[in-house]
């Protein structure tokens, strides 16, 4: 697996485009997001991820074939928050496998060091219509 890590300034579409057929399945597996049209989501969802300056990271694999595959991704952003300061905020983070998650971690704990933030800010959906907020202590 390799991890690659890019910078984006707000308005730089970077390479959020490479994650749209997640974004498909997410619609289709979650029915708080039908409450609109799949097309008006991805869009819309893909002009939030662009719209401010940003981490994204992305765990690609080297298919038999040399093909490269997205196997994870994430884009994370630094954040004042009211409750704890600076922090390194998750907007969006999904693997396709189970262990992969670890990886990003490890990329999100590296980002926090250098930007010097001493949390990570995670929205997590724990059910339909349900989300939590989890602050992570930044390891030193």
């Amino acid at each position: 697996m390799n991890t690659e890590c890019d910078y984006y300034r707000a308005g730089d579409p970077g390479r959020v485009h490479i994650a749209i057929p997640w974004m498909d399945g997410i619609w289709s597996e979650r029915e708080e997001l039908q409450l609109q049209s799949k097309v008006d989501f991805i869009a819309g969802f893909y002009d939030k991820l662009v719209m401010f300056d940003r981490f994204e990271i992305g765990v690609f694999d080297v298919t038999g074939s040399g093909a490269t595959e997205l196997k994870a991704a994430a884009v994370v952003t630094f954040d004042e928050d009211v409750h704890v300061g600076l922090t390194l905020s998750v907007e969006v983070a999904y693997s396709e496998s189970p262990g992969l998650g670890k990886v990003l971690m490890r990329e999100f704990h590296r980002l926090a060091r250098a930007g010097r933030a001493k949390t990570i800010r995670v929205i997590k959906r724990t059910a339909a219509y349900t989300y939590t907020v989890r602050y992570i202590h930044v390891k030193e």
